[in-house]
């Protein structure tokens, strides 16, 4: 890994590494599966349930169907019955595979629902329980989990959805630009993705 110095080094060393290490052929394959998916149900518990409904919501403003999956213990069995033949699962997990995780596997595997797994560490482990893994370097601050390349990874997916679903896209984001309009008036001036 590079050794980028100030404290922007870390987070250029973390796109560096994340950039050189993944493997462009699963990525084009996990953003087919997305593309081809009737809905997608984003998963993660903990600090990464956040990054999940946001890649959710990207997702909806980009005109895909998407659920984010985050409840745990009794709870989780909630999230897990809206799962529907035709899904398509993005797995976000680290460093152990919570009960959650197995249950949602087993569920994906019962329903013939493909999963994607996100990980820094835990590719061997759910191996041959998952359709596609795209490895993430996680890095630490002191104490702190980062999730930098997480969030790239996630967005440049979202970029290659676009290009595969770009009327699809572009619609969608002219319909939010619209209704966002309708909300703050005219004056918001929003840049749409047609002009």
């Amino acid at each position: 890994m590079r050794r980028s110095r100030g404290r922007w080094g870390y987070l250029l060393d973390t796109l560096m590494t994340l950039r050189d290490q993944t493997d462009h052929r699963d990525f084009r394959r996990v953003v087919e599966l997305l593309a081809t998916s009737t809905r997608v149900a984003v998963f993660g518990i903990g600090p990464s349930n956040a990054i999940a409904r946001y890649f959710a919501v990207q997702l909806g403003r980009f005109g895909c169907q998407a659920l984010s999956l985050g409840r745990t213990g009794l709870l989780f069995a909630d999230d897990l019955h809206a799962l529907r033949p035709g899904d398509a699962v993005v797995v976000l997990a680290y460093d152990r595979v919570y009960a959650e995780i197995e249950l949602l596997l087993a569920e994906t595997k019962r329903l013939k629902i493909p999963a994607v797994l996100i990980t820094d560490s835990l590719k061997a482990k759910l191996q041959g329980r998952v359709a596609l893994t795209l490895t993430v370097p996680r890095g630490k601050a002191n104490l702190l989990g980062m999730h930098t390349a997480t969030l790239a990874l996630l967005e440049a997916l979202l970029v290659g959805l676009a290009g595969q679903t770009s009327r699809q896209t572009v619609a969608s984001l002219d319909r939010l630009n619209t209704l966002r309009e309708a909300l703050a008036g005219k004056a918001l001036s929003l840049p749409t993705p047609s002009a």
